[in-house]
């Protein structure tokens, strides 16, 4: 599990994830909101992906490897930024990304508080459109 998780994660480190901020650097240089929006999804949802494999490493290597908990917090952060900057609140990858988030606060880093806070907040804000 290991090997595996941390070859997505090099592959979205040091490939996907710098090519998307080059096409949403691209975009914003371009003002083509389309594509700033495309490109901030595709960011979010690779940082998403990288928080996620960090998670799993960290529910397996927690006390041998602290490091992964720090970087999986580091990757959900950064997606966070984007999709509450680029994506509407109802959007799939933005609650999926708030509810793994809740879940890593929760479970990795023992943070009831800010897990709960976390969730109900993505909850709430959706919510405020129906």
């Amino acid at each position: 599990v290991e090997e595996i998780s941390n070859e997505v994660i090099s592959l979205l480190e040091k490939i996907l994830i710098p090519g998307a901020k080059n096409l949403f650097e691209s975009a914003k240089t371009n003002q083509n909101q389309d594509e700033i929006r495309r490109e901030g999804e595709a960011i979010s949802f690779f940082y998403k992906m990288a928080g996620d494999h960090y998670r799993y490493l960290a529910e397996i290597f927690k006390t041998t490897k602290p490091e992964y908990t720090k970087k999986g917090q580091e990757a959900y952060v950064k997606a966070k930024e984007m999709v509450t900057k680029y994506l509407p609140t109802t959007h799939p990858l933005r609650l999926g990304l708030m509810l793994n988030y809740s879940v890593y606060e929760h479970e990795i880093k023992q943070n009831k508080e800010l897990a709960c806070k976390v969730a109900k907040e993505a909850f709430g804000e959706s919510a405020l459109l129906y």
